[in-house]
């Protein structure tokens, strides 16, 4: 009965053995017919640029260390036009119009000044005369959502402690 006994044992102890190196070799494998998906990342947020024009003081200038410049009319006023980012294909233009049904729309006309990019370091100092009440200059550039923009250069009509002076409207060409 002792041999049973050690035959039954052996025998027990070599099925536990054949267990234990079968689940060895194999991987556990996940048995949900549907894992859970991935959580989505939200895209990165593009923002705006944010352009704006003002008169050239010397307190302004202060802030840089360098800057474009670009004499569109010699008995202009000095203008300094920055940007919070970088924007590509800069250009100021000359603006024309037309009037349909009462409505003035505006169109870029000329390129007369290009820079490959405008950054937040290294804004453009512009000398401008502004002709009459319709708007005859304006810029555009390359936005961060790779459009185009189009903006003409307006005076406001504001007094100097009223608001700015200068205004760029968009407008789409």
């Amino acid at each position: 009965m002792k041999k049973k006994y050690r035959l039954f044992a052996l025998v027990l102890l070599l099925i536990s053995m054949l267990f234990v190196f079968a689940a060895c070799n194999n991987p556990v494998v996940n048995e949900d017919p549907d894992p859970p998906a991935p959580e989505p990342q939200e895209p990165e947020e593009i923002l705006p640029v944010n352009v704006e024009i003002d008169l050239a003081a010397d307190d302004i200038l202060e802030g840089y260390d360098s800057y474009h410049e670009f004499v569109c009319h010699e008995d202009g006023q000095w203008l300094i036009i920055t940007v919070d980012q970088d924007v590509q294909d800069f250009g100021i233009i000359s603006v024309d119009f037309y009037v349909e049904e009462d409505d003035v729309f505006f169109i870029e006309d000329e390129v007369l000044f290009t820079l490959d990019e405008l950054t937040p370091d290294e804004p453009l100092l512009l000398k401008l005369t502004m002709f009459g009440a319709i708007p005859s200059n304006g810029l555009r550039y390359t936005d961060t959502d790779e459009s185009v923009k189009h903006y003409t250069i307006s005076m406001s009509g504001q007094g100097e402690d009223e608001g700015p002076l200068y205004l760029l409207i968009e407008f789409e060409n």
